[in-house]
């Protein structure tokens, strides 16, 4: 005030991230495979506005159900549509999901 008088005041500031990470590809994710042969996925990274090191974990779908984790590549053991998710999540629980499809084949193949 005009005396000189002060007075120290603090604020609680409380930061809600409402925002999902997002998932950059780096390449392409090949759209047909062989059975029996590896198919290569290419890495990726997410960015986040938040968290930081926002880890990215990749999923194969395969055609009879089974959901297994694919590092770097997988190998088709049957003929089918394969779902290939890249699964992200920060620390508030902010998820996001990119989503691409693998056809694999028995063309070529020796099984």
């Amino acid at each position: 005030d005009h005396n000189g008088n002060s007075l120290p005041l603090s604020y609680a500031v409380t930061v809600i991230d409402s925002m999902p990470p997002v998932i950059g590809i780096e390449g392409s994710v090949p759209e047909t495979g062989r059975v029996g042969s590896a198919i290569e996925l290419p890495d990726a990274v997410a960015y986040d506005n938040h968290s930081e090191n926002v880890q990215v974990f990749t999923f194969v779908l395969a055609p009879d159900g089974r959901l297994f984790e694919a590092e770097g590549s997988f190998v088709p053991e049957t003929a089918g549509t394969y779902t290939v998710y890249y699964y992200a999540c920060d620390e508030a629980s902010n998820y996001v999901r990119e989503t691409f499809t693998v056809w694999g084949s028995m063309e070529g193949s020796s099984g």
